[in-house]
Protein backbone atom coordinates (compact mmCIF):
# COMPACT_ATOMS: atom_id res chain seq x y z
CA UNK A 1 0.00 0.00 0.00
CA UNK A 2 1.16 3.39 -1.08
CA UNK A 3 -0.15 6.68 -0.10
CA UNK A 4 1.86 10.39 -1.40
CA UNK A 5 1.68 13.44 0.23
CA UNK A 6 2.86 17.08 -0.01
CA UNK A 7 4.69 19.06 2.18
CA UNK A 8 3.57 19.96 5.37
CA UNK A 9 3.41 19.29 9.24
CA UNK A 10 2.13 15.85 9.51
CA UNK A 11 5.16 14.75 6.96
CA UNK A 12 7.91 15.38 10.39
CA UNK A 13 5.68 13.09 11.99
CA UNK A 14 5.08 10.26 9.63
CA UNK A 15 6.40 7.66 11.59
CA UNK A 16 3.76 8.47 14.41
CA UNK A 17 1.07 9.24 12.16
CA UNK A 18 1.59 5.48 11.24
CA UNK A 19 1.47 4.12 14.61
CA UNK A 20 -1.31 6.43 15.58
CA UNK A 21 -3.75 5.53 12.86
CA UNK A 22 -2.52 1.28 13.39
CA UNK A 23 -1.40 1.06 10.04
CA UNK A 24 -1.03 -2.66 9.11
CA UNK A 25 2.34 -4.32 8.21
CA UNK A 26 4.08 -3.12 4.97
CA UNK A 27 2.10 -0.12 4.73
CA UNK A 28 4.48 2.95 2.69
CA UNK A 29 3.84 6.30 3.29
CA UNK A 30 6.14 8.74 1.24
CA UNK A 31 6.55 12.38 2.37
CA UNK A 32 9.52 15.00 2.02
CA UNK A 33 11.08 16.90 4.28
CA UNK A 34 14.19 19.51 4.49
CA UNK A 35 17.90 19.00 4.50
CA UNK A 36 19.39 21.31 6.08
CA UNK A 37 23.08 20.82 5.18
CA UNK A 38 22.18 20.31 1.18
CA UNK A 39 19.31 23.20 1.49
CA UNK A 40 16.77 21.46 -0.31
CA UNK A 41 13.66 18.81 0.16
CA UNK A 42 14.39 15.23 -0.01
CA UNK A 43 12.07 12.14 -0.36
CA UNK A 44 11.55 9.77 2.91
CA UNK A 45 9.80 6.58 2.74
CA UNK A 46 8.02 5.15 5.87
CA UNK A 47 7.30 1.60 5.82
CA UNK A 48 5.65 -0.14 9.24
CA UNK A 49 8.31 -3.47 8.71
CA UNK A 50 7.12 -5.39 11.66
CA UNK A 51 4.60 -5.30 14.64
CA UNK A 52 4.95 -7.29 17.92
CA UNK A 53 3.51 -7.79 21.04
CA UNK A 54 5.26 -7.28 23.71
CA UNK A 55 5.11 -7.12 27.43
CA UNK A 56 6.61 -4.47 28.76
CA UNK A 57 6.95 -3.68 32.33
CA UNK A 58 3.90 -6.12 32.92
CA UNK A 59 2.23 -4.29 30.18
CA UNK A 60 1.21 -5.90 26.94
CA UNK A 61 1.71 -3.42 23.81
CA UNK A 62 2.06 -3.32 19.98
CA UNK A 63 5.98 -2.19 19.40
CA UNK A 64 5.64 -0.86 15.60
CA UNK A 65 8.85 -1.24 14.35
CA UNK A 66 9.04 1.34 11.54
CA UNK A 67 12.06 1.56 9.04
CA UNK A 68 12.44 5.50 7.16
CA UNK A 69 14.66 5.40 4.07
CA UNK A 70 16.13 8.19 2.35
CA UNK A 71 16.67 7.66 -1.52
CA UNK A 72 18.64 10.83 -2.09
CA UNK A 73 21.26 10.60 0.72
CA UNK A 74 21.50 6.42 0.75
CA UNK A 75 20.70 5.88 4.72
CA UNK A 76 17.97 4.53 6.54
CA UNK A 77 16.61 4.20 10.21
CA UNK A 78 14.61 2.32 12.17
CA UNK A 79 12.43 3.81 15.10
CA UNK A 80 11.12 1.28 17.58
CA UNK A 81 7.39 2.88 18.53
CA UNK A 82 4.72 1.83 21.47
CA UNK A 83 1.14 2.06 20.43
CA UNK A 84 0.90 4.83 22.97
CA UNK A 85 3.35 7.10 20.78
CA UNK A 86 6.52 6.65 22.73
CA UNK A 87 9.74 5.97 20.33
CA UNK A 88 11.67 3.80 22.48
CA UNK A 89 15.08 3.82 20.14
CA UNK A 90 15.75 5.18 16.38
CA UNK A 91 18.78 3.48 15.17
CA UNK A 92 20.51 5.90 12.16
CA UNK A 93 23.72 3.43 11.20
CA UNK A 94 25.38 2.39 14.25
CA UNK A 95 23.79 5.61 16.25
CA UNK A 96 20.82 4.68 18.62
CA UNK A 97 19.06 7.64 20.22
CA UNK A 98 16.40 7.32 22.51
CA UNK A 99 13.84 10.12 22.71
CA UNK A 100 13.08 11.00 26.34
CA UNK A 101 12.92 13.94 28.97
CA UNK A 102 16.08 15.62 30.70
CA UNK A 103 15.31 14.16 33.51
CA UNK A 104 14.70 10.70 32.40
CA UNK A 105 17.85 10.99 30.29
CA UNK A 106 19.67 11.97 33.60
CA UNK A 107 19.17 8.54 35.17
CA UNK A 108 19.46 4.70 34.77
CA UNK A 109 16.37 4.42 32.47
CA UNK A 110 17.65 3.03 29.92
CA UNK A 111 19.20 0.18 31.42
CA UNK A 112 16.02 -0.99 32.98
CA UNK A 113 13.71 0.01 29.62
CA UNK A 114 16.10 -2.52 27.79
CA UNK A 115 15.62 -5.35 30.40
CA UNK A 116 11.72 -5.08 30.25
CA UNK A 117 11.57 -5.00 26.50
CA UNK A 118 14.12 -8.68 26.32
CA UNK A 119 11.61 -11.79 26.30
CA UNK A 120 13.09 -15.63 26.51
CA UNK A 121 11.17 -17.92 24.73
CA UNK A 122 10.90 -21.30 26.32
CA UNK A 123 10.88 -24.65 25.01
CA UNK A 124 6.80 -25.24 26.04
CA UNK A 125 4.54 -22.50 27.72
CA UNK A 126 2.45 -22.98 30.57
CA UNK A 127 -1.17 -22.23 29.35
CA UNK A 128 -2.41 -20.94 32.78
CA UNK A 129 0.49 -18.81 34.13
CA UNK A 130 -1.46 -16.34 36.45
CA UNK A 131 -3.25 -20.01 38.43
CA UNK A 132 0.44 -22.01 38.17
CA UNK A 133 0.83 -23.29 41.39
CA UNK A 134 4.04 -24.64 41.36
CA UNK A 135 6.86 -24.94 38.39
CA UNK A 136 9.79 -27.07 37.52
CA UNK A 137 12.55 -25.57 35.30
CA UNK A 138 15.97 -25.72 33.79
CA UNK A 139 17.80 -22.56 33.90
CA UNK A 140 20.22 -21.61 31.47
CA UNK A 141 23.17 -19.03 30.78
CA UNK A 142 22.98 -17.63 34.31
CA UNK A 143 26.98 -16.22 34.02
CA UNK A 144 26.64 -14.54 37.53
CA UNK A 145 26.14 -16.87 40.34
CA UNK A 146 24.52 -13.90 42.55
CA UNK A 147 21.78 -13.87 40.31
CA UNK A 148 19.98 -17.20 41.68
CA UNK A 149 18.02 -16.23 45.33
CA UNK A 150 16.80 -18.97 47.10
CA UNK A 151 13.62 -18.35 49.37
CA UNK A 152 11.12 -20.67 50.85
CA UNK A 153 9.29 -20.66 47.69
CA UNK A 154 12.39 -20.84 45.61
CA UNK A 155 14.44 -24.08 45.80
CA UNK A 156 17.43 -24.31 43.35
CA UNK A 157 19.55 -27.03 42.79
CA UNK A 158 23.26 -25.75 40.82
CA UNK A 159 23.75 -28.03 37.67
CA UNK A 160 27.09 -26.96 36.76
CA UNK A 161 28.71 -23.42 36.44
CA UNK A 162 25.77 -21.49 34.30
CA UNK A 163 22.61 -24.07 34.52
CA UNK A 164 20.19 -24.58 37.54
CA UNK A 165 17.57 -26.72 37.99
CA UNK A 166 14.58 -24.55 40.06
CA UNK A 167 11.43 -25.79 41.49
CA UNK A 168 9.01 -22.68 42.41
CA UNK A 169 5.65 -23.06 44.18
CA UNK A 170 3.15 -20.18 44.96
CA UNK A 171 3.14 -20.37 48.88
CA UNK A 172 6.22 -20.87 50.64
CA UNK A 173 6.71 -23.41 53.70
CA UNK A 174 6.30 -21.44 56.80
CA UNK A 175 3.31 -21.69 58.79
CA UNK A 176 3.37 -18.81 60.85
CA UNK A 177 0.63 -16.52 61.63
CA UNK A 178 1.03 -12.65 59.94
CA UNK A 179 2.38 -10.29 62.17
CA UNK A 180 0.87 -7.23 63.25
CA UNK A 181 1.88 -3.43 61.99
CA UNK A 182 3.80 -1.76 62.81
CA UNK A 183 7.10 -4.76 62.26
CA UNK A 184 9.79 -2.41 64.01
CA UNK A 185 12.98 -4.93 64.42
CA UNK A 186 16.17 -3.48 63.99
CA UNK A 187 16.62 -6.02 61.20
CA UNK A 188 14.18 -4.88 58.93
CA UNK A 189 14.88 -1.18 59.11
CA UNK A 190 16.57 -1.11 55.86
CA UNK A 191 12.85 -2.36 55.05
CA UNK A 192 10.94 0.87 56.04
CA UNK A 193 13.69 3.20 55.29
CA UNK A 194 12.24 6.52 52.74
CA UNK A 195 14.45 6.94 50.01
CA UNK A 196 14.50 9.27 46.75
CA UNK A 197 12.22 6.85 44.73
CA UNK A 198 9.98 5.49 47.48
CA UNK A 199 8.99 8.63 49.42
CA UNK A 200 7.03 6.60 52.12
CA UNK A 201 7.20 9.61 54.28
CA UNK A 202 5.47 11.75 52.10
CA UNK A 203 2.28 13.15 53.07
CA UNK A 204 0.37 12.24 50.16
CA UNK A 205 1.69 8.54 50.68
CA UNK A 206 0.69 8.11 54.20
CA UNK A 207 -2.55 9.81 53.54
CA UNK A 208 -3.33 7.25 51.21
CA UNK A 209 -1.96 4.53 52.63
CA UNK A 210 -3.75 5.22 55.91
CA UNK A 211 -7.27 5.74 53.72
CA UNK A 212 -6.92 2.12 52.12
CA UNK A 213 -6.04 -0.03 55.32
CA UNK A 214 -7.86 2.06 57.27
CA UNK A 215 -7.49 0.91 60.99
CA UNK A 216 -6.39 -2.79 59.76
CA UNK A 217 -2.90 -4.50 61.70
CA UNK A 218 -2.97 -7.58 60.39
CA UNK A 219 0.14 -7.46 57.98
CA UNK A 220 -1.39 -10.34 55.17
CA UNK A 221 -4.86 -8.25 55.28
CA UNK A 222 -2.66 -4.68 54.78
CA UNK A 223 -1.03 -6.45 52.19
CA UNK A 224 -3.83 -7.38 50.20
CA UNK A 225 -5.48 -4.30 50.76
CA UNK A 226 -2.36 -2.78 49.23
CA UNK A 227 -2.25 -5.02 46.29
CA UNK A 228 -5.89 -4.83 45.31
CA UNK A 229 -6.00 -1.12 45.42
CA UNK A 230 -3.33 -0.75 43.00
CA UNK A 231 -4.63 -2.88 40.55
CA UNK A 232 -7.94 -1.54 39.96
CA UNK A 233 -6.49 2.07 40.81
CA UNK A 234 -3.13 1.97 38.62
CA UNK A 235 -3.67 2.51 35.00
CA UNK A 236 -0.96 -0.14 33.17
CA UNK A 237 0.72 1.63 30.90
CA UNK A 238 4.73 1.62 30.08
CA UNK A 239 6.67 4.30 30.91
CA UNK A 240 10.49 5.76 30.16
CA UNK A 241 12.94 5.88 33.01
CA UNK A 242 12.92 4.80 36.94
CA UNK A 243 9.64 6.18 38.35
CA UNK A 244 9.77 7.44 42.42
CA UNK A 245 6.13 7.15 44.57
CA UNK A 246 5.09 10.50 44.42
CA UNK A 247 5.10 10.82 40.74
CA UNK A 248 4.00 7.51 40.13
CA UNK A 249 0.95 8.50 42.70
CA UNK A 250 0.04 11.74 41.03
CA UNK A 251 0.43 10.08 37.33
CA UNK A 252 -1.78 6.99 38.61
CA UNK A 253 -0.46 5.03 35.70
CA UNK A 254 2.80 3.16 34.96
CA UNK A 255 4.46 -0.32 34.18
CA UNK A 256 5.89 -2.73 36.94
CA UNK A 257 8.22 -0.57 38.08
CA UNK A 258 5.98 1.96 38.52
CA UNK A 259 3.54 -0.19 40.90
CA UNK A 260 6.36 -1.46 42.79
CA UNK A 261 8.04 1.70 43.81
CA UNK A 262 3.98 2.72 45.06
CA UNK A 263 3.13 -0.12 46.87
CA UNK A 264 6.92 -0.65 48.47
CA UNK A 265 6.03 3.79 49.88
CA UNK A 266 2.28 2.94 51.09
CA UNK A 267 3.48 -0.32 52.70
CA UNK A 268 6.45 1.15 54.12
CA UNK A 269 4.39 4.13 55.44
CA UNK A 270 2.51 1.52 57.60
CA UNK A 271 4.84 -0.22 59.33
CA UNK A 272 5.21 -2.97 56.89
CA UNK A 273 8.24 -4.28 55.61
CA UNK A 274 8.45 -4.21 51.96
CA UNK A 275 11.12 -4.51 49.61
CA UNK A 276 12.08 -4.59 45.54
CA UNK A 277 12.34 -7.79 43.69
CA UNK A 278 12.99 -8.55 40.15
CA UNK A 279 13.08 -11.00 37.66
CA UNK A 280 11.76 -13.42 35.06
CA UNK A 281 7.73 -13.94 34.98
CA UNK A 282 5.46 -15.58 32.12
CA UNK A 283 2.80 -13.13 30.26
CA UNK A 284 0.42 -14.16 28.18
CA UNK A 285 2.00 -14.90 25.38
CA UNK A 286 4.04 -17.63 26.69
CA UNK A 287 7.30 -16.00 26.73
CA UNK A 288 9.35 -14.94 30.08
CA UNK A 289 10.04 -11.20 30.52
CA UNK A 290 12.13 -9.04 33.02
CA UNK A 291 9.34 -7.62 35.45
CA UNK A 292 9.36 -6.39 38.81
CA UNK A 293 7.33 -7.17 41.70
CA UNK A 294 7.57 -6.61 45.42
CA UNK A 295 7.97 -8.61 48.89
CA UNK A 296 7.14 -7.72 52.72
CA UNK A 297 7.79 -9.47 55.64
CA UNK A 298 4.88 -10.77 57.58
CA UNK A 299 6.72 -13.10 59.90
CA UNK A 300 8.38 -14.33 56.46
CA UNK A 301 8.86 -12.74 53.18
CA UNK A 302 6.41 -12.96 50.92
CA UNK A 303 6.13 -12.02 47.26
CA UNK A 304 3.24 -10.22 45.92
CA UNK A 305 2.68 -8.36 42.58
CA UNK A 306 0.53 -5.44 42.48
CA UNK A 307 0.40 -5.51 38.43
CA UNK A 308 -1.26 -8.71 38.65
CA UNK A 309 -3.16 -8.20 41.82
CA UNK A 310 -1.68 -11.40 43.63
CA UNK A 311 -0.43 -12.32 46.88
CA UNK A 312 1.35 -14.06 46.88
CA UNK A 313 2.61 -14.08 43.38
CA UNK A 314 1.65 -17.39 40.96
CA UNK A 315 4.98 -19.82 40.22
CA UNK A 316 5.80 -18.08 36.82
CA UNK A 317 8.06 -15.77 38.78
CA UNK A 318 11.15 -16.36 38.73
CA UNK A 319 13.09 -14.31 41.50
CA UNK A 320 16.39 -13.19 40.56
CA UNK A 321 17.43 -10.10 42.30
CA UNK A 322 16.66 -8.08 45.41
CA UNK A 323 16.77 -4.60 46.59
CA UNK A 324 17.66 -1.07 45.14
CA UNK A 325 18.10 0.03 41.76
CA UNK A 326 22.08 -1.22 41.52
CA UNK A 327 21.36 -4.19 42.65
CA UNK A 328 18.67 -4.86 39.64
CA UNK A 329 20.74 -3.66 37.33
CA UNK A 330 22.68 -6.60 37.98
CA UNK A 331 20.43 -7.96 35.42
CA UNK A 332 22.27 -6.91 32.83
CA UNK A 333 24.49 -9.68 33.02
CA UNK A 334 21.84 -11.62 32.19
CA UNK A 335 20.62 -10.28 28.85
CA UNK A 336 20.34 -12.60 26.09
CA UNK A 337 21.82 -15.66 27.94
CA UNK A 338 19.10 -16.85 29.75
CA UNK A 339 17.41 -20.10 28.57
CA UNK A 340 14.26 -21.74 30.03
CA UNK A 341 13.41 -25.32 29.44
CA UNK A 342 9.80 -26.23 31.25
CA UNK A 343 10.12 -29.73 32.79
CA UNK A 344 7.01 -29.92 34.52
CA UNK A 345 4.08 -27.37 36.26
CA UNK A 346 1.06 -27.44 38.21
CA UNK A 347 -2.00 -25.74 37.09
CA UNK A 348 -4.68 -25.19 40.00
CA UNK A 349 -5.52 -29.30 40.87
CA UNK A 350 -4.41 -30.68 37.63
CA UNK A 351 -0.87 -32.07 36.90
CA UNK A 352 0.86 -31.43 33.40
CA UNK A 353 2.94 -33.39 32.32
Amino acid sequence: MLFRSGEKLSDALADLVLVRSRAAEGTTVETTQIETTLLKSVRVIHTVDSIERKTIGGVPTNIYKIKSEFPELGISSISLIDESLHTLEAKISLLTIREEGEDAAKNMGYASDLLLITSIRPNRTVPDPRNTRSLTLKLSGITDPDLILPSPRQKFTKLDSQTYYLKITDRGESGNHPRKIPILEPELKEYLKTTAYIQSSHPSIRILAKKITGTERDGLRVSEMLVEWLYQNLKKSFMAAIPNAVDVLKKRSGDCKAHAVLFTALARSRGLPARLVSGLVEADDGAFYYHQWVEVYIGQWIPVDPVFGQVPVDATHIKLSQGDMSEQLRLLNAIGSISIEILDYEVKEEKKR
